[in-house]
């Protein structure tokens, strides 16, 4: 049950990061490109183009920061697993030697 409770907490915490990311660097992206667009001279309200091109910039910086995202969240858990081996494995062996002192001691 330990392992299923860290696996969900894992995910919602990796969807939550992922979807705040994508949605703030979306919005973002989208913004600076009608500023820009606003800066050098098309004037305001933006064309159809203009809006379309935004859109197409913000999914776009949208999905690169949902990816990066992603990227970090795996390598962590990745980690967070081979910490884990590490860690049992060094346990193992110090119970293994102190169980051999044991029937060194006995003898």
């Amino acid at each position: 049950m330990l392992l299923i409770g860290h696996l969900l907490k894992s995910l919602f915490r990796a969807f939550f990061k992922i979807t705040l990311a994508a949605l703030v660097t979306g919005g973002l992206a989208a913004e600076g490109a009608l500023g820009l667009a606003y800066l050098y001279g098309f004037g305001w309200p933006p064309t159809r183009l203009i809006v379309i091109l935004a859109i197409a910039i913000g999914v776009l910086g949208a999905y690169a920061a949902g990816l990066t995202t992603l990227l970090q969240e795996a390598l962590r858990a990745a980690l967070t697993v081979e910490h884990g081996v590490v860690r049992g494995v060094e346990e193992e062996i110090a119970g293994v030697g102190g169980k051999r002192r044991a029937v060194a001691a006995r003898r």
